[in-house]
């Protein structure tokens, strides 16, 4: 493929392809540049997710740091401040208590001896009585505590549960939208090549996404196994997996699909087929783009399909837009009886 080819293919724009005048199996390309948004948003998000998750991380490290200096116990964590607020409430029950039965006691030493001892025996229990009445406050305040703290975690894990869940259907629903509309029976349809672009750029960048995050993980895993925090290291080699979910997700089925098409590429080459149109941006000809309305498609397809130039063209640069990532996408083949 010539220059200038290669060129065009570096630098069109998605707002530069008119989509609503491209055909695919099922109508017209319309929607494709939301399913691109939609795919590399996904990725940008798996890297802002990353950066976010180690600022946080410094940030908590700092500020355990300056309540460990003051010597607080209440800060490090929920479950330490939970503990710290119970027996804090513990011992100022506790010191309430022992106000009354000092104060109980006082006045009992204000009596004779006859009525002195029952006084204080009678002061005595009453504060034994409260104390414990106290402490029993404190263990239930604590239960209580521990409690919500603990529900409130179970429903922020089954959240983020079901969101990943949905993420990856959602993801998995796009390309599937975009895969079908661009292929049907071995068939290339006028949108294909164009669409083959984005999702080249879009397989790129999630490949890149992708290996950059299992490169920081590994040598993360490597640094707190060095430091002995192999707990910490599997809860946040966990949390950066799903964060890279994404990412791996996109450029493994982009990948699948790739070697897919690249195949049927080939078997056109092996039949006879009429000339190429000279370049990439010839496909965009006003005489190849159909009418801006979409109202009688249904009668335009009986009358038109493809002219024989055109529809040689929409294989070729298919193919060479693939051939321009300089991947081997036989790595990403799907095993037989599976469709990428």
């Amino acid at each position: 493929m010539n220059e200038q080819n290669l060129k065009y293919i570096a630098n069109l724009k998605v707002q530069d392809v008119p989509w609503s005048r491209l055909t695919t199996v099922y109508g017209r390309a319309s929607g494709f540049p939301g399913i691109f948004e939609k795919l590399a948003l996904a990725i940008e998000a798996c890297d802002a997710a990353r950066g976010l998750d180690g600022e946080q991380n410094l940030k908590s490290e700092l500020g355990a740091g300056r309540n460990l200096k003051s010597g607080s116990c209440c800060g490090q964590n929920s479950t330490d401040a939970v503990r710290c607020g119970a027996a804090q409430n513990s011992v100022n029950l506790a010191q309430k208590s022992e106000s009354k039965f000092k104060k109980a006691d006082s006045e009992a030493a204000k009596f004779r001896a006859g009525g002195e001892t029952e006084l204080k025996t009678d002061a005595a229990k009453c504060g034994e009585v409260e104390f414990k009445s106290a402490d029993g406050a404190a263990i239930k305040f604590k239960a209580s505590q521990a409690s919500k703290f603990k529900m409130s975690a179970a429903d922020k894990n089954s959240d983020a549960s079901e969101r990943e869940k949905f993420d990856a259907k959602d993801l998995q629903d796009a390309l599937s939208k975009i895969f079908n509309e661009i292929e049907h029976q071995s068939t290339l349809w006028h949108a294909t090549p164009f669409a083959l672009l984005f999702l080249a750029r879009i397989f790129m960048q999630a490949r890149a996404a992708a290996g950059k995050n299992a490169n920081k993980n590994n040598q993360n895993a490597t640094a707190d196994e060095i430091g002995r925090n192999n707990q910490n290291a599997a809860d946040r080699n966990a949390d950066k997996s799903r964060q890279n979910e994404a990412a791996g997700f996109i450029a493994a089925r982009l990948g699948g699909f790739f070697a897919f098409m690249i195949e049927i590429c080939d078997d056109a080459d092996k039949i006879s087929h009429a000339a190429l149109l000279a370049n990439f941006s010839d496909m965009l000809a006003e005489k190849y783009l159909w009418p801006q309305s979409d109202e009688n498609d249904e009668e335009r397809w009986e009358e038109y399909f493809y002219d024989d130039e055109l529809f040689y063209s929409l294989y070729f640069y298919s193919r060479a837009v693939l051939d321009a990532t300089g991947v081997d996408f036989a790595q990403f083949k799907s095993k037989p009886g599976r469709r990428f």
